[in-house]
């Protein structure tokens, strides 16, 4: 919503301030944060449905035959339609908020930031990010300096492991290509060890998975 509203108050002013409404500057003027998340136990519910009926009569606004169909084509203002539908159940009767029971879409496919489409969440074990990851190749030869010789980015909710081709794609075609490749667990699984030693030569060397199943 904050985003959509400051996009529109430059490029619509006039439309964006007669569809305005009182409680809407109170809510939107400053980016939100955990700190001016309500406290009392009533209030969170409470901001949640006032933020899904916002969201509501702006895209119902905006889907108006006499709006202008430029404004509908700004990149937050489809930013907004997939977020409500991801945050929302709507009918002709009511709004609601999804929850997990709902079938909310995984994290490759959930947009997690107004600004940036392709930034998903992700976790590695205690620690939580919505952004990228970024995948370093360095060298540990013994009284040699260690030297990056390969970086990769991509979302961050792609699996480490499939990152793991590319990677000795880019260093074969560098002329890097190790013989021994020391990697996290998340780079390598049964598959990908015999893969990579038939297709490129190298032996990937790292702690498999723990096997947590009860017949363990």
């Amino acid at each position: 919503m904050r985003a959509v509203l400051n996009d529109l108050a430059v490029v619509a002013p006039d439309w964006v301030r007669a569809l305005s409404q009182p409680a809407w500057r109170e809510r939107y003027a400053q980016r939100a944060g955990h700190e001016r998340l309500p406290t009392k136990e009533a209030e969170p519910d409470e901001l949640v449905q006032a933020m899904g009926d916002d969201g509501h009569a702006l895209r119902q606004a905006l889907s108006d035959p006499a709006t202008p169909a430029w404004l509908r084509a700004m990149p937050t203002a489809r930013r907004l339609r997939w977020v409500s539908i991801q945050q929302y159940f709507v009918n002709e009767a009511s709004l609601r908020w999804r929850t997990e029971a709902d079938g909310l879409p995984p994290s490759s496919r959930f947009l997690s930031s107004p600004d940036d489409p392709d930034a998903h969440l992700a976790n590695k074990g205690t620690t939580q990010w919505v952004g990228n990851k970024i995948h370093l190749t360095e060298t540990c030869e013994e009284d040699l300096p260690e030297l990056i010789t390969n970086v990769e980015t991509t979302s961050a909710s792609i699996v480490d492991g499939t990152t793991t081709p590319k990677i000795h794609q880019h260093l074969q075609s560098n002329d890097l290509l190790p013989t021994e490749h020391i990697v996290d667990t998340g780079y390598l699984d049964a598959q990908l060890l015999v893969d990579r030693h038939k297709d490129n030569g190298v032996n990937l060397v790292g702690p498999t998975r723990a096997n947590d199943h009860w017949q363990g």
